[in-house]
């Protein structure tokens, strides 16, 4: 009952606002950040307020790291399309208004133009790298780096151990 009313109370103080609080949320599922949504000028609730709710509203604290993981999918998505912006060729056939490829007049050549949708392999991997860095940060479990260790059975207690061991031996042995 008494952490129902220090709900309502947290809910009341910084004036929780459920409406926007979802539509924050999806914004961040959907790859927003959270400075760009609280600056825009319909916003309801400044940043300072929001990581009120994070810390002092249970279910809004839940809704907004469940977002930030989802928002993880949002950058792998955005990968996706920068590798296929980067298969695409760097130019293309300039046409004419019926769609026609144009040519040279003096040496039928086709002309082209450099292609709008192409990203070039360096600017592609470092915008890759990037957004690699930053899924990994948003939700570790699932991009983060895996590490596998191999440990022996020589842990710190372990060790403790052996050593208490070897010890009451040579107190046995004197």
């Amino acid at each position: 009952m008494a952490a129902d009313k220090k709900l309502i109370d947290a809910k009341e103080k910084y004036k929780y606002d459920e409406e926007f609080a979802i539509e924050l949320c999806i914004g961040i599922a959907e790859g927003d950040n959270l400075m760009e949504i609280v600056k825009r000028p319909d916003s309801k609730a400044s940043y300072h307020i929001v990581r009120q709710w994070i810390k002092y509203i249970p279910e809004f604290e839940t809704a907004f790291w469940q977002a930030k993981k989802e928002a993880a999918e949002a950058i792998y998505s955005e990968i996706q399309e920068i590798e296929r912006r980067m298969r695409l060729p760097a130019s293309v056939p300039e046409v004419d208004i019926f769609g026609e490829p144009m040519r040279n007049e003096r040496t039928n050549r086709l002309l082209t133009m450099p292609n709008p949708e192409h990203i070039s392999p360096q600017a592609g991997r470092s915008l890759i790298n990037s957004l690699q860095w930053r899924a990994e940060k948003t939700d570790p479990d699932r991009y983060g780096q895996k590490m596998h260790v191999k440990t022996e059975d020589l842990t710190l207690q372990n060790r403790i151990i052996e050593a208490r061991e070897r010890l009451r031996n040579a107190r046995n042995n004197n």
